[in-house]
């Protein structure tokens, strides 16, 4: 129970401070368009569309593996389901179904089901067969787009990179099922992070391969998350407002 105008005070503070922080949450997008992920139900030989990387001599293709279908080291392996980065922990996002398109491969486009204005915007993912060349594109419902550099990030190499988003500790061939560097810190997925037109309502963001025409690198994306632009800024302060004035006539 409330006692003093200095109770609601602080407690209308500590509201307001709440609804104000900033944390990257998940986006709904289109535009997945291929598998890297065989998922626990699948056959590591047909459970992907695509590959990371060719492997070695004796296992050939090689791909991440959802957690589970190792059933010797259970606890490897990508987690479905929402995330929290190992980074930034305010960053939390959510990689696509182990059983569908679950990457945008070599480039492509993810469109937003919903048009938004946003402050911040993190995208997850990495390179298999050295580091990637990128350019992210942010397009909005008017004007011109914003146009970055990764600089590093999904651009690394899916193995011993930095700025870890999630260790996987565990790859798996896709030509004979084996599984490889099982709890050895590899491989890896990264975030890259950008600070985008937060006075425009985002409508896709296009991930261009520069190296395109080539088998390798192998860049791909696997999930996107944002911070919504930064309303609750003043919000707050029609709140911290409303608690002095609570204070004051308590306190009369």
């Amino acid at each position: 129970m409330l006692k003093s105008g200095t109770d609601v005070f602080l407690m209308i503070v500590w509201m307001a401070g709440f609804v104000s922080a900033a944390v990257f949450n998940p986006i709904d997008v289109s535009g997945w368009d291929a598998d890297i992920v065989v998922g626990t139900t699948e056959s590591a030989t047909t459970g992907t569309s695509e590959a990371m990387d060719g492997g070695d001599a004796n296992g050939g293709a090689t791909v991440y593996y959802e957690q589970g279908f190792n059933t010797s080291s259970p606890t490897t392996g990508l987690q479905s389901g929402l995330l929290q980065s190992t980074t930034t922990s305010d960053l939390w996002f959510q990689l696509q179904s182990f059983t569908s398109n679950n990457a945008v491969y070599k480039g492509g486009t993810l469109t937003l089901t919903t048009a938004a204005a946003y402050d911040r915007i993190a995208l997850i993912g990495a390179t298999g067969n050295g580091t990637g060349n990128l350019t992210v594109t942010f397009k909005y419902t008017t004007g011109g787009d914003s146009v970055f550099d990764p600089s590093g990030g999904i651009e690394q190499d899916w193995f011993n990179g930095s700025g870890i988003a999630y260790t996987a500790n565990g790859r798996v061939s896709t030509v004979n099922g084996e599984f490889t560097f099982v709890d050895s810190g590899n491989p890896r997925l990264y975030e890259s992070i950008f600070d985008i037109d937060q006075t425009r309502l985002l409508q896709s963001v296009v991930i261009t391969d520069n190296n395109a025409a080539s088998t390798d690198p192998r860049p791909v994306v696997m999930a996107i998350s944002g911070i919504p632009e930064p309303t609750s800024i003043a919000m707050l302060g029609v709140v911290v407002s409303v608690g002095f004035f609570i204070r004051r006539r308590f306190l009369v």
